[in-house]
């Protein structure tokens, strides 16, 4: 059964984008439309609170009864084929860059180490640096996918008075990291984008991050089921002022924090109607980069270089604009490579590895029911 809510795959796809315009175009200046896409580097977690949701969503179900190895290894399997595939083929990709320029000491001393950490996932929980550059986000949701049975145990099936408790304890930890500038929970510094821009790998704030905010993705889809709230959010209006606020919030610095904790009920609003900003969010163009988003996210950033050397050459010619035309052209190049990597990679990659998956769910359900019958044939022949 397809549970995919084409809105919210729309809003991972501007996610993206705001992440790749970002990192690509670096805005500059304090005027409120510099303020906002500098915000963009939030999008990172309205990812996690969209996976939260989504996960709870469409697996939840399978731990209703508590946890089962079983399940678990399903659910694990599954996150792999979607997530492994194109991360594999990029760590590999940037482990032999590495070797060939002789670039292995950027890493630290011990560069295998560091590569036998991005293959396991493992990374940003404090061991090592990402070989891809924006997958420290990848690393840590890992981590949240690995706690996800426990989590939709106490969150989505616990009793709700500890559902808000753990709301509130997620919600700040996430004012906390804002705040936060200890030895285990260390922002980026001066050349981070904002207070919550917390990735670096020898730091507890990354694992924080992410799961703070899956966590509020799970809580998000556990109130959705409440009555009265759900009546509330899904009015298409609220959807359109909850956006609104959102954006509005993302203009004003140092209001993160708030951004952050606008997400949750977005997300929610957005998956209960199918008009007004979710059907934009659901239109073909839309949904599409949705598709794309993770190649994306995973893809862009080593073209900021080719921005910056495109605008230098732009520049002799065009005396205003030559950052943003570049800037324009490489987020298109970006956005054609991240659709070739979706078809040529992900989608089939994905597909090949659950029919796998399938198969050998087939394979055990045919072998159990082939014990059962030879069981029940021996007692029945009493010469078995």
């Amino acid at each position: 059964m397809n549970s995919e809510i084409r809105s919210l795959t729309g809003l991972r796809g501007i996610a993206a984008l705001l992440v790749a315009i970002l990192h690509i175009h670096q805005p500059s200046g304090d005027n409120w439309l510099s303020t906002f896409f500098r915000h963009g580097y939030l999008a990172v977690d309205l990812f996690f609170v969209l996976s939260g949701f989504v996960m709870a969503l469409t697996y939840g179900v399978m731990f209703r009864e508590g946890f089962s190895g079983k399940a678990y290894g399903i659910f694990l399997a599954k996150r792999l084929a979607r997530v492994y595939p194109l991360y594999l083929i990029l760590t590999v990709t940037f482990a032999g860059l590495a070797v060939m320029v002789g670039a292995q000491w950027v890493y630290g001393k011990n560069f295998a180490f560091v590569v036998a950490a991005n293959l396991a996932l493992v990374q940003a929980w404090g061991m090592a640096p990402s070989l891809t550059p924006a997958a420290w986000s990848i690393s840590t949701e890992w981590a949240a996918y690995l706690l996800f049975p426990w989590l939709a145990i106490g969150v989505l099936h616990g009793r709700r008075t500890y559902v808000c408790i753990w709301a509130v304890i997620c919600a700040g930890s996430i004012a906390a990291l804002a705040l936060n500038n200890s030895h285990f929970i260390r922002p980026n510094g001066p050349g981070g984008y904002g207070p919550l821009d917390v990735t670096r790998f020898d730091s507890l704030g990354p694992m924080v991050r992410c799961i703070a905010s899956f966590s509020l993705g799970i809580t998000a889809y556990r109130l959705r089921g409440v009555p009265s709230i759900r009546k509330w959010l899904e009015n298409s209006n609220v959807s359109s002022l909850l956006c609104i606020i959102t954006l509005g919030l993302a203009c004003i610095p140092n209001a993160d924090v708030f951004v952050v904790m606008t997400f949750p009920a977005l997300v929610t609003s957005l998956s209960l109607h199918k008009s007004g900003i979710s059907s934009f969010l659901s239109s073909k163009a839309t949904y599409s980069l949705g598709l794309w988003s993770y190649s994306l996210y995973l893809v862009h950033l080593p073209f900021r270089p080719a921005q910056i050397s495109l605008a230098a050459t732009l520049s002799a010619s065009i005396p205003w604009g030559a950052s943003v035309l570049a800037s324009v052209l490489i987020l298109t190049v970006v956005l054609m490579l991240s659709m070739v990597t979706y078809f040529a990679i992900e989608k089939p990659s994905r597909t090949l590895l659950q029919s796998v998956l399938r198969l050998r769910a087939d394979s055990a359900s045919n072998t159990k029911c082939e014990s059962s019958s030879r069981s029940s044939a021996q007692m029945a022949d009493p010469h078995g």
